[in-house]
């Protein structure tokens, strides 16, 4: 049997890993309603700044509780740490752009030369069409085709 995390409440000097496992245990026993409750009864009793860090207030905003930063040093470091965050999603997203960058010509290739495997005398009739000479060449053997009763 689990112990009852009632009789382990955190202390004044807790961490905020302490307080968000002991959010865990109360929400394991008591359903995410109850414990949000009664973590922030117990949040709100204490006279302390200790543990109110931006990691305590990610989880518990994830949990449906907002805490509010105890100072401008905090909200500082909130809002640093979201510009870095927004920054660091931006050159994910751009990662991923010059990834499909650099994988479509290998893909275009692979086609072209599937294609020039498959239909060989096709394959060379375009290519000699990317030339000028090539084009001339096109061009006059469909106008001698046409021509011819």
């Amino acid at each position: 049997m689990k112990a009852n995390p009632l009789i382990s409440i955190p202390s004044i000097n807790s961490t905020s890993a302490q307080w968000i496992e002991w959010h865990k245990s109360l929400k394991a026993m008591v359903g995410v309603r109850t414990a949000n409750q009664t973590w922030l009864y117990a949040w709100n009793k204490r006279k302390t700044d200790n543990a109110n860090d931006g990691t305590l207030r990610n989880y518990m905003d994830k949990q449906g509780v907002k805490i509010d930063p105890d100072g401008l040093l905090e909200e500082v470091s909130d809002t640093v740490g979201g510009v870095f965050g927004f920054f660091g999603n931006v050159i994910k997203i751009g990662s991923y752009a010059v990834g499909a960058m650099v994988l479509f010509p290998f893909i275009i290739g692979g086609v072209i030369i599937f294609s020039a495997l498959r239909n060989p005398k096709k394959t060379i009739e375009l290519a000699s069409m990317a030339t000028p000479q090539g084009r001339a060449v096109g061009a006059a053997s469909a106008v001698s085709k046409s021509l011819k009763p």
